[in-house]
C-alpha cells in the first residue's frame, strides 16, 4: 500500500492477497529504512498505526473484490522517523487471464506541502474575513456613536450654560440678603442677561430629547455587540 515520500514524487508498492508487500519502488525501503527482502512479505510497512493498517487492508481488500480502482485523495502515513505525511493514493487491480484480481497496484503522491499550502490559505481567507467583519462592524456602530457625540456635546454645553445661570441666581440672592431683600436694577439685567445666552426655553426643549437619543444610540450599540457576540459564538444546537 502507500509508502512516505521519497526522492520521486509518485510511490510504488504491489501487494498480492492479504495485503502482503511483493514488491516496492525504491523510495519505499529508502523511507522505511528497510531493505526490499525485510519488507517483502509484511502485511504493511513498519511504524504505522494499527488503525490505519487496518484501512490500508480494507482498502485493498475493496479492490480484490470489486476488480475497481479504488481513489484515495487523503491519508495519513507514518515514515520511520516519526514524521507524518499526507498522501493522495490510487489502487488498481492487476488481473490474470481469468479476470481474477491476484495483486493491487498502489501508487501515492506526498501532498503534504499542498495541503499545508492549503490550511495556510484557509487561515489568511478567515483573517480576512475577520477584518471584513471588523470593518462592517466599525462602519455600523459609527454612525450610532458619532449621533450620541453630537448629543454629548450638546449636553455638555447646556449644562455648562445651566451652571453659570445657577451661579448668576446665587449671586443675585446674596445681593438681594444684603439688601434688605430688594433686587436692584442691575440684579434684574443681569440676571435676564444670562438667561437669554442660557436659552432657557430651548435647552428645556431639547435638553430631554437629547438625553433620549444618547439611550437610544447606546442601545443601538449594545445591540450589535451582542450580534456579532452570537455570531461569533453560535448557540450549541440540540442532538
Amino acid at each position: 500500500h502507500t509508502a512516505a515520500a521519497g526522492v520521486s514524487p509518485d510511490i510504488g508498492m504491489v501487494t498480492g492477497p492479504g495485503s502482503r508487500l511483493e514488491w516496492a519502488k525504491k523510495v519505499v525501503p529508502e523511507a522505511y529504512c528497510r531493505g526490499h527482502e525485510q519488507l517483502r512479505g509484511l502485511m504493511e510497512a513498519p511504524f504505522v498505526e494499527p488503525d490505519l493498517t487496518q484501512q490500508y487492508v480494507r482498502d485493498d481488500l475493496r479492490v480484490f473484490e470489486s476488480c475497481q480502482p479504488l481513489n484515495i485523495p487523503e491519508e495519513p502515513v507514518r515514515r520511520f522517523d516519526g514524521v507524518t505525511i499526507m498522501v493522495h493514493t490510487v489502487k488498481s487491480p492487476v488481473v490474470d487471464l481469468d479476470g481474477k484480481v491476484i495483486q493491487t497496484v498502489g501508487v501515492s503522491r506526498d501532498i503534504t506541502d499542498r495541503k499545508r499550502l492549503e490550511t495556510e490559505l484557509r487561515q489568511a481567507q478567515k483573517l480576512e474575513s475577520i477584518g471584513r467583519l471588523a470593518s462592517g462592524v466599525a462602519h455600523e456602530i459609527n454612525t450610532p456613536i458619532q449621533f450620541v457625540g453630537d448629543q454629548v456635546a450638546f449636553v455638555d454645553s447646556a449644562v455648562a450654560d445651566l451652571l453659570a445661570l445657577c451661579e448668576t441666581y446665587r449671586t443675585v440672592i446674596a445681593s438681594a440678603r444684603a439688601n434688605d431683600g430688594r433686587l436692584t436694577a442691575e440684579d434684574y439685567a443681569r440676571v435676564t442677561l444670562q438667561e437669554e445666552a442660557t436659552e432657557l426655553e430651548y435647552v428645556a426643549e431639547h435638553l430631554p430629547k437629547a438625553f433620549t437619543s444618547m439611550k437610544d444610540g447606546v442601545a443601538r450599540v449594545a445591540t450589535l455587540v451582542r450580534a456579532r457576540k452570537a455570531f461569533g459564538h453560535p448557540a450549541p444546537t440540540a442532538p
